[in-house]
């Protein structure tokens, strides 16, 4: 008998909802309005699928929202924070390079991650043996509060095109070919739409902690789609502009008032880069042992990002 598909993320949208319209009620009234006017609708798409991310249509105002990509993005999530925990444990013995095989927990962070990858070939049913938000760990509840952002995140950068974009509608025809000024209108209109959401997730925080977890959400739903890439190639295309621009320009918007968090920012941020160079295949430890003592978390995003640009060109 074939077993029920059974997704359990779909546990998770009560809270989603609450966070949305949290983060909404702290909006300027004028935002408040505009989302309101706009008729802006979020579609839950619970059928089992191949993954596919959510994209606002301009002409509809309605925002599918996958649960198969929800799925994805939680996964991501928990090896993010799973990754991050090990590699501060393996920070204190002081060491220039650290890896993660003595640890126990490394083989169902891994099938966590790779069977969130698969997803984008076709949906399977959740791993009985990865993390899941349903049965809680260690890492599991700091995962579902990263992920809430990240998703908060994305449907916020969503919401800024129904908000901010529609005179493209004309322009994003599917199958047409854009002209190159029509590709910088399609690109400055991504940035913006990130800008837009950025400013809409923080807007009402004030607790430090807060503030972080979602930058780090907002970091994540960028390097998700870094995940989803087979080869270590972040250039973008005619609709979107390269992947680690984007990311950069996240970066340069954060502002953490404590220096511990500015610090863990840079740490998720370095483990993240080094995670995607890893599952594209790259080498990431630089050949000469001199070369691997980095000043700060700075120095060493900055030599992540140029391995990066290398690989792009």
């Amino acid at each position: 008998m074939e077993k029920e598909w059974f997704n359990p993320v779909s546990l998770l949208k009560p809270d989603l909802q609450r966070l949305m319209g949290h983060i909404t009620d702290g909006l300027s009234p004028v935002i408040q309005k505009a989302i309101l006017t706009s008729k802006i609708r979020i579609i839950s798409d619970d059928i089992p699928g191949r993954l596919i991310p959510p994209v606002a249509n301009l002409i509809t105002k309605e925002i599918i929202l996958q649960d198969v990509y929800l799925s994805f993005l939680w996964c991501c999530s928990y090896a993010t924070v799973a990754f991050n925990n090990m590699y501060y444990e393996k920070a204190m013995q002081d060491r220039d390079i650290v890896t993660f095989s003595d640890r126990n927990e490394l083989s169902k962070v891994n099938l966590t991650l790779f069977w969130a990858r698969s997803l984008t070939e076709k949906a399977t049913h959740w791993p009985d043996e990865a993390a899941r938000p349903d049965r809680p760990d260690q890492w599991t509840d700091a995962a579902t509060n990263l992920f809430q952002a990240c998703v908060a995140y994305i449907l916020f950068h969503e919401i800024g095109h129904l908000l901010l974009h529609t005179c493209l509608v004309d322009v994003l025809v599917p199958g047409s070919k854009l002209s190159k000024n029509n590709v910088k209108r399609v690109h400055d209109a991504e940035k913006e739409a990130d800008e837009f959401a950025l400013l809409r997730l923080i807007a009402n925080s004030t607790l430090d902690d807060v503030l972080l977890i979602k930058y780090l959400g907002a970091a994540l739903a960028h390097l998700s789609n870094f995940y989803l890439l087979r080869e270590a190639d972040t250039r973008g295309d005619a609709k979107h502009p390269d992947l680690d621009s984007r990311l950069r320009s996240v970066i340069k918007h954060v502002k953490l008032n404590r220096e511990a968090d500015q610090i863990q920012f840079q740490a998720h941020l370095s483990v993240g880069l080094q995670l995607f160079l890893q599952l594209s295949g790259k080498r990431v430890v630089p050949e000469n042992p001199a070369d691997t003592k980095f000043a700060d978390f700075g120095s060493l995003e900055k030599y992540l990002f140029a391995l990066i640009t290398q690989f792009k060109n």
